[in-house]
């Protein structure tokens, strides 16, 4: 015996012993997806409910009674087919071989109840019990006279059947698998395909009404399998098709109901089923539409089921959805559906020009959420929806401040996934010159990290052209940019960034460096601001090895003897790197101060024997240095 129970959100199973006590170990049992139980059923109805949990040694299933199934034979050679006939399944795989056992549910407490006994075939002329046999126990919906009025054909079709089958023909729930089945089926002839329709409409025109395993009205599921199974998908003609859609419409849509309950079941069962409506020819599915909202699906209600339902018809198969069912379905979900970041994203990247004229139309406000720069750097889209976009930001903002404002970051946005390409020819300058003028703003690519996928400095590494272009169209260097937001608090003056960034294939170049001096000469200036790079422009050219960079700042007044807070000079590094070349460049610039100790009063040549810098302390020796804090300095 399994025990099923549920704690902090989550599902155990417990077993029985021998003894028949149940035993102190609990196993996790995690939910097995209903798509996976029907995978593993074999099972073409998907109005069925179906769903399992994970127990030890395989899985329990919850099936539609009579649900068939195969299983590996004796010999485990072949298969062969079964049946559910409790609904409760022990499904279990062993290798190759797979077995099921029906399981029979027993209450909280107590024994399990004894095996029913089968039921007898029905008598002709009492068809339909007239007392409670059908699950829910409930009466059937159709009557003894409705049954004495149907085809000769169908009558005796239902004598063939076994008890159970005949129970499930009165009670609704072949009905239900003829909706979500038969006519599901690969039907190869016309003529199979409209006596499967005819069957379904005498059903219903003699007052049955598909119900699942739980006796449940399954209209909307049923009715959602019915419309997907002569779904055209790849434009090819489908016998009776239309036929289909005038029996949803005319004989099931006005036996559905009152369909304005906001329960979870329900709604998720009408909104399979919208999905499949708002796909079909617009002469069925906008009248369909409106009839339920007629009967309040669509009616817009203080929890926004409404709204829910509609938008998620409409991001279900946006491309497929006519043009009068999608204008009805954004009137219904309401204002906020017209700038849903998902649907809009969607018509973007499969390119839906149609879809985004309509959404433009329902209110659509484009200068939000990077549409514009998705569809600037979509191939696809590039040519029209970009322009199109585009177009009605720019007339939305005129005159509306805020709107201009929100313009300006997209457009930003757009500025820098263009400058993340590196343009080197003049068409992409002539666009962004374009942007400039209509609002992107050079420095918010990279002063604000949501607009950017690159800080400066890499971008100034990467592409220095485009850099050498920014400056000349006045890129301030007289500010600190942010690095990425994984970096932290962390921010540098452009100088900076670009001698630090550590990009092994781009160096820095002198002529970048002569070009930013030209425009704001830092090369001598210690930012003091947060999270700035304590070190300054000449200790990271030393770092970086190269002497043209080096010499471009010392050209530009960077003084090597200018001390860092530790007390520390620059040419330090140059020390410490063993570099008597660049200890030579600076030296011959402007005289090194050599005797200098730090504020720890260690000597300049008694980190260069820490270091072993044996060349840098020759170099300081011939200059008269001398070593002292060296034991200080070997602690480090």
């Amino acid at each position: 015996m399994l025990r099923i129970e549920q704690s902090s959100g989550r599902l155990h199973t417990l077993q029985k012993d021998d003894r028949g006590q149940w035993g102190a170990q609990r196993f996790e049992s995690p939910v097995v997806a209903p798509d996976m139980v029907r995978r593993l059923m074999d099972a073409e109805d998907r109005s069925g409910p179906m769903c399992g949990v994970r127990v030890p040694g395989g899985a329990l299933l919850k099936v539609p009674v009579g649900q068939a199934y195969r299983v590996s034979s004796a010999t485990e050679k072949s298969t062969v087919e079964s049946q559910a006939l409790t609904g409760y399944l022990f499904y279990e795989a062993s290798g190759f071989a797979v077995s099921a056992v029906d399981l029979y549910p027993v209450a909280r407490a107590g024994e399990a109840p004894a095996v029913p006994a089968a039921s007898a075939q029905a008598a002709s002329g009492r068809e339909v019990p007239g007392s409670a046999i059908c699950p829910g126990r409930r009466l059937p919906d159709m009557r003894q006279a409705a049954f004495d009025g149907l085809p000769a054909l169908q009558k005796s079709g239902f004598h063939r059947l076994n008890a159970a089958g005949q129970s499930r023909f009165v009670c609704g729930q072949y009905l239900n698998d003829l909706m979500g089945r038969s006519l599901g089926s690969n039907a190869s002839s016309g003529a199979s395909r409209e006596g499967m329709l005819k069957e379904v409409s005498t059903l219903i025109r003699a007052g049955q009404v598909p119900r699942n395993a739980e006796g449940q009205e399954s209209w909307a599921s049923a009715s959602s399998s019915l419309l997907s199974s002569i779904a055209s998908r790849g434009g090819e003609a489908v016998p009776f098709q239309k036929e289909v859609y005038a029996l949803f419409v005319h004989e099931i849509l006005p036996l559905m109901g009152d369909a304005s309950h906001d329960e979870d079941r329900g709604l998720a069962e009408l909104t399979y089923l919208i999905k499949e409506l708002v796909s079909i020819p617009q002469e069925y599915g906008v009248v369909a539409l409106k009839a339920l909202n007629r009967q309040g699906v669509l009616r817009r209600s203080v929890r926004g089921s409404s709204q829910k339902i509609a938008s998620e018809a409409l991001q279900f198969n946006t491309l497929r959805i006519p043009a009068d069912t999608f204008d009805y379905l954004l009137a219904e979900a309401g204002p906020g559906a017209a700038n849903d970041a998902s649907l809009m994203t969607t018509l973007i990247d499969r390119n839906g020009v149609e879809g985004i004229r309509r959404m433009l139309h329902a209110g659509a406000n484009p200068a939000q959420k990077g549409w514009l720069s998705r569809a600037r750097m979509n191939a696809d889209a590039a040519p029209e929806i970009y322009p199109l976009l585009l177009n009605a930001a720019l007339a939305a903002a005129q005159g509306n401040p805020a709107q201009s404002r929100a313009l300006g970051d997209q457009l930003t946005l757009v500025l820098g996934r263009l400058l993340a390409r590196c343009p080197k020819d003049a068409a992409p300058w002539t666009e962004i010159d374009v942007l400039v003028a209509q609002g992107a703003r050079v420095q918010g690519v990279f002063d604000n990290q949501e607009f950017s996928e690159i800080t400066l400095g890499v971008f100034a590494r990467r592409c220095p052209e485009g850099f050498k272009a920014l400056l000349q169209r006045g890129l301030p260097l007289d500010t600190v940019y942010p690095y990425p937001a994984y970096a932290g608090p962390r921010q540098d003056t452009p100088l900076l960034m670009y001698l630090t960034v550590g990009m092994e294939d781009h160096p820095p170049q002198a002529q970048v460096l002569v070009e930013m001096l030209k425009r704001h000469n830092n090369a001598n200036v210690r930012p003091a601001c947060t999270g700035c790079n304590p070190l300054n422009a000449l200790e990271m050219a030393i770092f970086s090895g190269d002497t043209g960079v080096l010499k471009v700042l010392l050209d530009f007044g960077a003084d090597p003897n200018d001390p860092n807070p530790d007390g520390r000079p620059p040419f330090i590094r140059a020390v410490i790197e063993n570099s008597v070349e660049m200890l030579e460049m600076m030296n011959a610039k402007t005289p090194l101060d050599v005797h200098r100790p730090d504020r720890k009063n260690i000597s300049l040549l008694a980190w260069a024997n820490c270091a072993g810098a044996k060349d840098a302390a020759a170099w300081l020796s011939r200059k008269g240095a001398v070593s002292s804090g060296e034991a200080l300095c070997q602690k480090r």
